[in-house]
């Protein structure tokens, strides 16, 4: 039968434990044991045995290996179909190193291993990439559809439960959109045995504008138009992402109605989009005795 328990005795679970469960025992032990804060006598040796188990159960393929095959799987030159292949493991005529392991017995017991005991006892001392962390934030409609450089400052909790501030100058790319994520690399968890540290995901929120919508790479804009503009034509200043442009309008436009503005979008590495003015007719509340006088003759001229 696999010897496949110490792993999951190290972390403190049951070998039914789902992958929350790993990451929960993970985070509390490693915040316990981490050498930073706890300088007690074989602490540092501790947290590598904890990395290493969380290392490999939180990995499905290397979890089922583990589950399956016991403490030989843990080697990184491990063959699962070689092994396999084997009559029945170490007990079955045939076996030898070289198939194992991919190289020749010699090889094996110079190439780093202290025999048995290192290859079953011992975990594994290979970098590790540190885990990413993920943060939001919020930027403005323009910020977002014209890009821009910001400075953002964060308290970013480390494994060992200490708090860290982090101020960083993000670069926001033109067009981005709601729920987007930029990366910022090795800015995340510090990696383990030497190895690169994790990266810093930053996910936007992009703050409603009181003048533009958006939709895509196309923006929406409502002017206003008075009923005698309306009626004849004429022309309308329409604001864009890029200052006012005036605008000519048809004689007999509706309310709703949708004018374009070709490449007044969004431009971002995909595309330019266009704007789109929605037509707003104002009537004014009030009329005055002569307007009052004109209205009168234009309804008895559309009534006959």
């Amino acid at each position: 039968m696999a010897d496949n328990k110490r792993l999951y005795s190290i972390l403190g679970i049951t070998p039914n434990a789902d992958d929350k469960e790993i990451k929960k025992a993970y985070r509390k032990l490693a915040r316990k044991y981490h050498p930073d804060v706890n300088k007690d006598k074989g602490a540092e040796e501790k947290f590598k045995e904890i990395n290493m188990a969380n290392e490999v159960l939180s990995d499905p393929k290397r979890r089922a290996q583990y589950d399956q095959y016991g403490e030989i799987a843990l080697d990184p030159n491990f063959n699962e179909n070689v092994f396999n292949q084997q009559s029945g493991g170490f007990g079955g005529a045939g076996f030898n190193f070289e198939d194992l392991f991919g190289q020749g017995g010699g090889s094996f017991r110079s190439s780093g291993f202290g025999g048995f005991e290192d290859l079953f006892g011992r975990q594994s001392s290979r970098p590790r990439k540190g885990e990413d962390r993920n943060t939001k934030i919020s930027i403005s409609f323009m910020e977002a559809a014209k890009g821009a450089t910001k400075t953002f400052s964060f308290n970013i909790q480390k494994s060992n439960g200490s708090v860290e501030p982090l101020t960083l100058e993000v670069k926001i790319p033109a067009g981005i959109r709601e729920g987007q994520k930029i990366r910022i690399a090795n800015k995340g968890e510090p990696g383990w045995n030497g190895g690169p540290a994790g990266d810093l995901y930053l996910e936007v929120s992009i703050r409603p504008d009181r003048k533009f919508t958006r939709d895509g790479l196309n923006i929406e804009v409502v002017v206003d138009v008075n009923y005698i503009d309306a009626a004849l034509g004429g022309t309308i200043d329409v604001p864009t992402l890029d200052g006012v442009v005036e605008m000519k309008i048809p004689a007999g436009i509706q309310a709703d109605q949708k004018l374009r503005l070709k490449g007044k979008g969004i431009a971002s590495a995909k595309g330019t989009g266009d704007e789109f003015a929605k037509i707003r007719i104002t009537v004014p509340k009030h009329l005055s005795e002569k307007e009052k006088e004109l209205f009168e003759q234009l309804r008895n001229i559309q009534a006959h």
